[in-house]
């Protein structure tokens, strides 16, 4: 089961999933700043979905990938 960001959460610091066991992880529209990496020693992250109204981040193959305007 993907771990579900919640809806509201405006941003996620560096090292907040730091050596975490996430698998996947789903992002909500509501998330505008990641400070830093924070899937660092992520190691068994294999997908990261963002929500397709997240004006500043989409997901790309389950790859993080910032908006560019």
């Amino acid at each position: 089961n993907p771990y579900i960001i919640p809806d509201g959460v405006k941003s996620i610091d560096k090292n907040s999933f730091l050596y975490s066991n996430l698998i996947s992880i789903i992002i909500p529209d509501s998330i505008t700043t990641f400070n830093g990496n924070p899937f660092r020693f992520c190691d068994s992250l294999q997908l990261i979905n963002v929500d397709q109204n997240n004006k500043y981040y989409k997901s790309k193959d389950g790859i993080l990938r910032q908006k560019m305007d």
